[in-house]
């Protein structure tokens, strides 16, 4: 896995916000109240990179999907087949927050009284998701593992046209919800405010290159503008060529 963060601007795709609306029913008192907890500033606290080490592994999302949670020096991230790493910082012992993501998440860990990790809870969106962890050895920890691994040098069928139209309706400061999966559209709807700044200031659009394929199925993608440049992040179609992960990351150069 590469050592880069993925911070900024970034829209959580399918595995993260339909586990995160499947987890519980939508209380409005109750989600009002996650949400404002979620979005709180949080300051990162001295932490050994090696007591993250009991961390790391493979944990299932109810309603399914698994992440890895692993280490790269002094750099701890999250993953989901299909999504870029995603790095996070210690504010407790056991919880992590990440930094300049949209919407806020964070991530805690169960101990048992041995002091063992059990599991995990992923709080974003309103919402507070139970992990389980797997052991390296079960098959859904295998799986996550190769998918995670392999990578690709073409970008998945259709991504590019796609990505184009989504890009020129963005810039137009009218995103197209109609390619968009329901929970995606959803996720950038309530986040609109982020978007209309940065899209003014980016100035009209150029031209779009590909990049490279992540491990997992990512395709990124580099958009130029009159003013600066985007990295857009798109995961493969569904079969009915809706969009369902799209994440967005200013280029500083």
């Amino acid at each position: 896995m590469g050592s880069r963060a993925y911070r900024n601007i970034l829209i959580f795709g399918s595995l993260f916000v339909c586990a995160a609306a499947s987890a519980q029913p939508d209380v409005s008192d109750q989600r009002a109240r996650l949400l404002a907890e979620q979005a709180r500033p949080r300051q990162e606290i001295p932490f050994r990179p090696d007591q993250f080490d009991k961390f790391a592994g493979f944990y299932q999302l109810a309603p399914g999907g698994v992440v890895r949670v692993s280490r790269e020096g002094k750099g701890y991230f999250i993953q989901g087949v299909g999504q870029p790493p995603i790095q996070v910082y210690p504010d407790s012992p056991t919880e992590f927050f990440t930094r300049d993501v949209v919407p806020p998440a964070q991530w805690s860990f169960d101990l048992d009284r041995a002091n063992h990790v059990t599991g995990a809870v992923m709080h974003f969106h309103g919402r507070e998701v139970p992990a389980k962890r797997l052991a390296s050895t079960d098959p859904l920890a295998i799986q996550t593992e190769r998918a995670l691994e392999t990578a690709s040098g073409a970008p998945s069928p259709e991504t590019e046209a796609a990505l184009r139209r989504e890009i020129q309706a963005f810039s137009s400061g009218e995103p197209d919800y109609g390619i968009m999966t329901s929970k995606l559209a959803d996720t950038v709807r309530e986040n609109g405010s982020y978007f209309t700044p940065l899209f003014e200031k980016l100035g009209p659009f150029k031209s779009l290159a590909f990049e490279k394929a992540l491990p997992g199925g990512l395709n990124i993608y580099e958009a130029t503008y009159q003013n600066g440049k985007l990295e857009w992040d798109i995961a493969p179609l569904l079969p009915d060529c809706k969009i369902e992960h799209l994440m967005i990351n200013p280029i500083n150069k």
